[in-house]
């Protein structure tokens, strides 16, 4: 998968921030630039200011970027998640 555009919070989840980023790798969960596993097959994607969420096609979703108020479903509110991580169940 590829992301561009603003990733000033991280929100393109390719390990870094940055402003106006041309196409760049998403980064697989866990992974770290420069990005050389690829966060793969999700069936949805979508976006909020700076955060991104993906749909999995087993019905998990993940999400990186902005976390300052919690955005992010992983019961934190770490200021940035810079790659993908799953949201917690509830």
């Amino acid at each position: 998968m590829r992301a561009w555009g603003d990733d000033t919070l991280g929100q393109l989840g390719d390990d870094q921030t940055g402003v106006l980023v041309p196409p760049t790798a998403v980064c697989a969960p866990g992974a770290t630039a420069p990005c050389t596993t690829l966060f793969a097959g999700p069936v949805a994607v979508g976006t909020g200011s700076f955060h991104t969420i993906a749909l999995m096609p087993d019905g998990t979703l993940f999400e990186w970027g902005n976390n300052d108020s919690g955005q992010l479903g992983d019961g934190t509110a770490d200021p940035l998640r810079l790659t993908p991580g799953p949201v917690a169940p509830h």
